[in-house]
C-alpha cells in the first residue's frame, strides 16, 4: 500500500501535498489507524521541512475534527473509539481548570494517544481556542524531532542518527521508569488531579 501511494504521489506531483494532508488527517480522525506510514512517505517524498509542515497541518486539522465530533455528538460517538472508562479517566486530566502550560505538557507527553485525547477534549468545557493552541505547542516538538532525525537517517545513514536519538530514548525510558524527573512523573498521575500539575510548574518556574 505504501508503494502504491508513493507511486501515485509521483504521478500527481501537483496534488501530492493535498493528498498527503487528506491521508494523514484521515488517519487521525479514524483512530487507531496509524499515521506513521504516511509520515514516512512524507519524509521520503517531500524531505524534512515540507513533510513536517504538511504533517503539522494534518495533525491540527484532524484533531480539530475530532474535537468537534465529540463536542457535537458526545460520549455515544466517542465511545466507539475509546472505552468509556478511559474517557472518564482522561477527562479528569484535561478538564477546563487545567493550566495552559500543564495541559500542553500532558498532551506532549501523551503524543502516542494524541488522536484519542482530541476526542476527549471535545467532551470537556475547554474552549476550542485553548485546544488548538495547546495542540500546536504539544505536537510541534515530537513531530519536528521525527522529521529532523528521520531526515538524518535518509541523508546521513542510520548510525549517526542513532547516536543523536539515543539520549532522547534514554531520557524517555528513565522518565517512564521514574528514575529521572521522579517528582514531575508523580505530578502527572491522575490521583490528585491536574491542580498538582499546575502547582508543580509554579514551584519550579
Amino acid at each position: 500500500m505504501s508503494e502504491i501511494i508513493h507511486n501515485y504521489l509521483q504521478i500527481n506531483v501537483a496534488l501530492a501535498p493535498v493528498i498527503s494532508i487528506i491521508l494523514r488527517t484521515t488517519s487521525i480522525v479514524l483512530a487507531p489507524v496509524p499515521g506513521t506510514p504516511i509520515d514516512l512517505l512524507n519524509l521520503a517524498f517531500f524531505n524534512k521541512l515540507p513533510g513536517f509542515i504538511y504533517a503539522e497541518i494534518s495533525i491540527i486539522v484532524g484533531s480539530s475534527i475530532n474535537f468537534w465530533i465529540a463536542r457535537k455528538f458526545g460520549k455515544p460517538v466517542v465511545g466507539n473509539f475509546i472505552p468509556i472508562e478511559k474517557i472518564d479517566l482522561w477527562e479528569k486530566r484535561i478538564e477546563e481548570k487545567s493550566g495552559f502550560f500543564g495541559l500542553t505538557m500532558i498532551r506532549m507527553f501523551t503524543i502516542s494517544i494524541f488522536d484519542y485525547l482530541s476526542y476527549v477534549a471535545g467532551l470537556t468545557r475547554m474552549s476550542f481556542g485553548k485546544f488548538v493552541s495547546t495542540s500546536i505547542l504539544a505536537s510541534i516538538p515530537p513531530v519536528a524531532a521525527f522529521y529532523y532525525f528521520g531526515g538524518i537517517i535518509l541523508e546521513k545513514g542510520l548510525f549517526l542518527a542513532m547516536l543523536l536519538i539515543a539520549p532522547f530514548i534514554l531520557l524517555g525510558v528513565l522518565f517512564h521508569k521514574g528514575k529521572i524527573f521522579k517528582k514531575f512523573y508523580d505530578y502527572l498521575k491522575i490521583k490528585d488531579g491536574m491542580e498538582r500539575v499546575n502547582e508543580f510548574f509554579k514551584k519550579n518556574n
